[in-house]
């Protein structure tokens, strides 16, 4: 599901679950969609001390889901977890430099990280203690 959850319709979200209760039987997709929604919450927190409590939250929530792509999910973040967080230092985003260093290219995932760190590295040191 690539749709935030604010953004479907009463009938989508119905459609959602009546989907969900027939085609994930051991609640995968559906404890992967509600990380999804968790996750999203860091990006729209009003600071960055409510950013890292949403943080942790998704963290918590991920360990206690034992689903294996929400698990490796959440190692990536931890992983990227400073520049993630300085988002709402700098408000500065890294989706532009990354599409264009990727050139549209999903191939070039690994390359386009390791660019948009140096980039973002060049560019701003950001110290998120």
């Amino acid at each position: 599901m690539t749709r935030g959850w604010e953004r479907l319709s009463e009938r989508q979200r119905e459609k959602l679950f009546c989907a969900l209760a027939e085609g994930d039987p051991d609640g995968e997709v559906g404890a992967s969609i509600l990380g999804k929604e968790l996750l999203r919450e860091v990006y729209s927190a009003p600071s960055l001390q409510r950013a890292r409590w949403h943080l942790v939250r998704f963290y918590e929530y991920a360990a206690e889901a034992e689903v294996p792509e929400l698990t490796r999910l959440a190692t990536t973040v931890s992983r990227w977890e400073q520049e993630i967080l300085s988002f709402h230092v700098t408000r500065i985003s890294m989706g532009p430099v990354e599409a264009h260093v990727a050139g549209g290219n999903p191939q070039s995932y690994e390359h386009r990280l390791t660019s948009s760190a140096k980039v973002l590295a060049a560019t701003s040191c950001v110290c998120i203690a």
